[in-house]
């Protein structure tokens, strides 16, 4: 039994872990909050919303000097903010709006309002801290408003106005990016929408103002009305939903489309073989990692064949788009995350143990590495024996992995403007690499192509 590393902030609790699940232990500063939580009918109403886990009361754990042990519905995958795309991120906002303003309702209002506060399971945003609900106290302003605007509506306002890749500066600014910073990097048209002057440089300016001011000087915080806070939620609801990721063309939008080397009867031999494979493992895989995914097309493609799926790809159009396709055919167990492969999120905060690693992501029973491996092995100079060792590391099972060879269109735009360093760049070579790490299980070479598919087993 051993206490979550990252679960030291909060006084009225902390997380367990025990026999492989998550507890909550409440303290017994929690104990009329909890109570009203559960009495108010708000954790009933938001738990059957499937707005926030569902937990079971439990004594199985509970110590002396504690209050209430609580057994959450357990996630697959725990996720952040940094890897996820805009509407993700939107979604999280929208739904920590959402549970406020239900909560105020209810008597009672969010003291923490993190993006680590915020999952997905099934596809949908999902909150997973109970104990961040405490009894409102009537003229008290949102204490979490601050923390909203910086964990979700600063980034949101980038990505939107700035580019789609500055959420990557939650990964080094675990408490969220100050809101001086982000207007300074917000482009000046920024001021002329009324949410963003308001949440984000107004509210800097006075952060700045009050942060120069003696406490003496400091002026006395005016009572706010419930009225009035519900106000403040609903004009950062229409913010929110105001902002969408500019258009930008990028190489791989269209990918599948127009740019990936194959003709139509092609690209339908890859996927009945892909297909075919995965039907045909021993057993269905619970767990699929999808890396270089692009836009989810072959995510979609097999996730019929398994539990969960993790889709991953480098860039943010393509996740977004992932994203968004997976919620319009109703597609829940894929979990899209923007990481790039070559420099993936490491862990982060307190001793490295309060955020996790790409890597301490549970492993896959599959990797799927589909027209990948030139772009790691060419375009960034990583040897095919290291790739295929750290594939053999990632992966508990089975690999399908693409070669391509260096007479495809794709590999010569790599060599293009530089020098071929690669003299092992080839199937032989490949082969030799991969059989360092696996045993070849069936392969094939995709018709009228330089590309090859495989189907390795870990040794």
């Amino acid at each position: 039994m051993t206490t979550a590393a990252n679960s030291y902030r909060d006084p009225d609790g902390f997380i367990l872990f025990h026999n492989g699940k998550h507890w909550r232990v409440l303290m017994p500063t929690y104990r009329q909050h909890y109570e009203l939580f559960i009495s108010s009918g708000l954790y009933d109403k938001l738990a059957a919303a499937k707005k926030i886990v569902a937990h079971t009361e439990s004594d199985e754990l509970l110590a002396p000097g504690q209050y209430k042990v609580l057994l959450p519905e357990q996630l697959p995958l725990i996720s952040y903010s940094y890897a996820w795309c805009f509407e993700q991120l939107k979604a999280a906002a929208l739904l920590t709006l959402d549970i406020q303003a239900t909560s105020l309702a209810h008597g009672m209002s969010l003291k923490d309002a993190t993006s680590f506060n915020v999952q997905f399971q099934n596809g949908r945003a999902i909150f997973i801290d109970t104990s961040s609900f405490e009894i409102y106290e009537a003229g008290q302003p949102w204490q979490a408003y601050g923390q909203f605007c910086r964990h979700f509506l600063a980034p949101l306002a980038l990505m939107a106005m700035t580019d789609a890749n500055l959420h990557s500066l939650l990964e080094t600014n675990l408490d969220g990016i100050d809101l001086g910073l982000c207007g300074k990097l917000l482009p000046g048209k920024s001021w002329l929408n009324t949410g963003l002057m308001a949440h984000i440089h107004l509210h800097a300016r006075a952060i700045a103002k009050q942060s120069a001011a003696d406490g003496a000087s400091a002026p006395i915080a005016k009572p706010v009305t419930k009225a009035q806070l519900l106000n403040i939620i609903e004009h950062l609801r229409l913010t929110i939903e105001g902002l969408t990721l500019l258009p930008r063309k990028t190489t791989w939008d269209d990918y599948y489309e127009c740019n990936n080397n194959y003709s139509q009867r092609c690209f339908a031999d890859k996927e009945n073989w892909l297909m075919t494979t995965v039907q045909q493992l021993p057993q269905k895989p619970a767990l699929v990692w999808d890396i270089g995914a692009n836009n989810g097309h072959f995510s979609r493609l097999i996730a019929p064949l398994t539990e969960h799926l993790v889709s991953m790809d480098f860039d943010a159009n393509a996740v977004n788009d992932n994203f968004r396709a997976n919620l319009a055919r109703g597609i829940t167990n894929i979990l899209p995350l923007q990481v790039d492969l070559t420099n993936p999120f490491p862990r982060r905060g307190w001793a490295l143990a309060e955020r996790g690693s790409l890597f301490d992501l549970p492993k896959p029973d599959l990797l799927v590495a589909l027209a990948l491996i030139h772009h790691l092995a060419i375009g960034n100079n990583l040897p095919l024996g290291l790739v295929m060792k750290t594939f053999a590391d990632i992966t508990r099972k089975y690999l399908v992995i693409e070669f391509v060879e260096k007479n495809d269109g794709q590999v010569r735009k790599l060599l293009a403007r530089r020098k071929d360093i690669f003299p092992g760049y080839h199937l032989s070579g490949f082969k030799e690499a991969a059989l360092e790490h696996f045993a070849i299980v069936r392969s094939t070479r995709i018709q009228d192509t330089p590309r090859h598919l495989f189907l390795l087993e870990k040794k």
